[in-house]
């Protein structure tokens, strides 16, 4: 073989490996976008080419913004807010089919978790004010004088042709989709991620973690690894690991958000509805882990109300393919599984 067909063979074997290098890189290139909203900081993270990435990115950016501007229930003129005004004048509130089916579905979570979850708690959230410069513990009375209010049948939803309606039959009702709307922009984000071809990302929605596909690696790819918190430890000190693909990871617990009373007592931003107060409970944190990050939100404040025995036999009768993850006080913290605990590995 002479000199000429050797050096190109050798040139034509460099493109290849050039071009395979290439391929490899892109599928590994990682493009990452953060800002604060939903009350939180929120990351995405996309691998694969930048262009595609950033195009993703960028309309799930702006998809957040518009479901945040109408199931805000702090933003004056979102739906939610405008539902609240007319609370008790017999109107009904024009909304879009989003906030519709949102709001459905709440009231659908909380019929499902017999109440655990009631996105009728706005008046009472607002007066404990946990997380904001207002944050007090309210007197028993204040407390007892919203519970009556309080309660998911005060509020109706309707439909009229094309067109979406929610009328508040009780004045002192207010609608509050804290537990459920992170876990829903997390589902609307991947939606999103894969109408633009995006095989491989991660969001995480202040905590609210949902990913697409698995981790690629040079020659491969590996499922992502998700840690869960340990309350007790510094931050970044996890309890379990889990690796997920094409699954959420939500956690809810008292460690982030709450107020001590000058006993020392610590009360939960997670309230009980029957009782109007912060829960209480062993329950250090608990962890859902299953396809639908709105269905991992809602299921993970409820499951803080309903305790771990109530919380496995939920999953057992409706949602098969969900696990939970509960770390338990006591001498030694204890972690107790349910539900589909093949998905918690």
């Amino acid at each position: 073989m002479n000199r000429k067909v050797l050096l190109a063979i050798l040139l034509v074997f460099l493109a290849g490996a050039l071009v395979l290098s290439l391929f490899l890189l892109e599928r590994t290139e990682k493009t990452t976008s953060s800002r604060f909203c939903l009350g939180t900081y929120c990351t995405i993270t996309v691998y694969g080419n930048r262009t595609k990435a950033n195009r993703a990115i960028t309309g799930i950016w702006d998809a957040i913004t518009e479901l945040e501007n109408r199931i805000s229930a702090t933003l004056s003129y979102s739906e939610i807010c405008k539902a609240n005004a007319n609370a008790g004048t017999g109107v009904a509130t024009p909304v879009s089919e989003d906030t519709y089916n949102l709001v459905s579905f709440a009231l659908e979570m909380g019929r499902k978790t017999g109440g655990a979850l009631d996105c009728a708690l706005g008046s009472l959230i607002d007066l404990w004010a946990i997380g904001t410069p207002e944050a007090r513990i309210p007197q028993k009375s204040e407390i007892e004088a919203l519970l009556p209010a309080c309660k998911a049948d005060n509020i109706l939803i309707f439909r009229e042709s094309d067109s979406f309606f929610i009328q508040i039959t009780d004045p002192g009702t207010r609608i509050h989709l804290g537990a459920v709307g992170k876990g829903w922009a997390a589902d609307l984000a991947a939606m999103i991620l894969k109408e633009h071809g995006i095989k491989s990302a991660s969001i995480n929605l202040g905590g609210n973690i949902m990913v697409v596909g698995s981790c690629p690696t040079m020659f491969g790819s590996r499922p992502f690894i998700v840690g869960l918190q340990n309350p007790e430890g510094r931050q970044g000190d996890v309890f379990k690991s889990m690796e997920v693909k094409d699954l959420s990871v939500v956690t809810s617990g008292s460690y982030e958000r709450s107020i001590t009373g000058e006993d020392g007592h610590v009360y939960s931003h997670i309230l009980d509805p029957q009782t109007g107060s912060g829960v209480e409970t062993d329950i250090l944190s608990v962890s859902v882990v299953g396809p639908s990050s709105a269905v991992c939100d809602a299921l993970s404040t409820s499951f803080f109300v309903m305790g771990t025995e109530k919380a496995g036999a939920l999953l057992e009768s409706d949602f098969a393919d969900y696990a939970a993850v509960f770390l338990v006080s006591g001498e030694e913290p204890s972690v107790v599984s349910v539900g589909n605990t093949g998905i918690l590995r």
